[in-house]
């Protein structure tokens, strides 16, 4: 079985309040935890310009 514990992130107050329970939980029970950020994307810009500009490596950074 899998025990990682996946936390959605979004930035908002709410998604705080889960990320820090979620990170408390999976130290308790020693389980792997997995941040996923969610964001909204501009209307304005073509997709295909945000993939490339996240996937630089200056724009990537270890969870804390």
């Amino acid at each position: 079985m899998n025990n990682t514990i996946i936390i959605g992130y979004d930035g908002s107050p709410d998604a705080r309040t889960a990320l820090t329970w979620a990170l408390d939980e999976a130290a308790r029970t020693l389980a792997p935890a997995e941040i996923v950020y969610a964001d909204q994307w501009p209307i304005w810009e073509p997709a295909a310009s945000l993939v490339y500009w996240a996937s630089l490596p200056s724009r990537r950074r270890p969870a804390t």
